[in-house]
């Protein structure tokens, strides 16, 4: 990380200094990848005084708890981690179940609305982007949406053409296809590399394909790295999601404001 956020993240967590927000998500909120002396993440991007709980593989609901732990009256900003990552706390099932249904879709739903709920308990004001996982059906709850797809932005500034909100993919081979959720994959994708002898559904395996494929021409296109958004992606999407969300937080001004211990 670099020695700016570290320096920044020093300060925030002083008695001495009011941070404007806590900024809270996984590994796609904590840095840009690959992990080096240059990497950075949206909050340093943002540079506006910040406390980070944000932790690499991490959960929404540890994420949740680690929010309500600090006891903050600030506002929060969440970088939205996969939710099948808490499929088991929730849906008490387990991955080797969600793999082999053909209702897979419902159960990530099921986790995917759990987490939101979650998420609009929080008492001070909160404000999710997409990250790990798009923000999909959002409509029923009180918070703010920053941007729904950080993954669907990078693909549109890539020069992947989109239809419908879909992602529409060529791969070098000829092969087309349309993603209309990016969701975080790879949890499934280690899970089946770890169990081979698990038959997964095909619908699901065809998804986790299509990510992979979609996640390697970002990276071939200058903007991924491995599963990850790269020092790019975190740059420009921060310039472009700053002026949203120095509009939420002026919004909370006068309601739930505060200093972080």
């Amino acid at each position: 990380m670099s020695n700016n956020l570290q320096h920044q993240r020093t300060l925030s967590n002083s008695d001495n200094l009011m941070s404007e927000y806590l900024y809270a998500g996984p590994s796609w909120a904590e840095s840009s990848y690959p992990v080096d002396s240059t990497s950075t993440c949206l909050a340093e991007q943002w540079n506006i005084s910040y406390t980070s709980v944000a932790k690499g593989g991490s959960t929404n609901l540890y994420q949740y708890n680690d929010i309500c732990k600090t006891k903050s009256s600030c506002p929060v900003v969440i970088v939205y981690c996969e939710p099948i990552k808490d499929l088991e706390t929730i849906c008490k099932i387990s991955m080797e179940n969600f793999v082999t249904s053909n209702h897979w879709k419902d159960i990530w739903e099921e986790c995917n609305q759990y987490c939101l709920q979650k998420f609009s308990e929080i008492q001070q004001p909160v404000a999710l982007l997409g990250g790990h996982s798009d923000l999909v059906n959002t409509h029923h709850y009180d918070f703010t949406v920053i941007e729904p797809s950080w993954q669907k932005w990078i693909a549109q500034q890539s020069g992947m053409p989109m239809d419908n909100n879909s992602v529409d993919i060529e791969l070098k081979d000829g092969t087309k296809y349309s993603l209309e959720n990016c969701w975080g994959a790879e949890h499934v994708h280690k899970f089946l590399y770890e169990n081979p002898n698990i038959k997964p559904s095909k619908t699901l395996l065809d998804a986790v394909w299509d990510i992979y494929f979609f996640w390697e021409e970002l990276e071939h296109r200058g903007w991924f790295s491995g599963v990850h958004p790269n020092r790019l992606a975190n740059i420009e999407f921060a310039n472009y999601t700053k002026n949203k969300v120095l509009d939420f937080l002026n919004t909370t001004k006068g309601k739930s404001y505060g200093t972080l211990s």
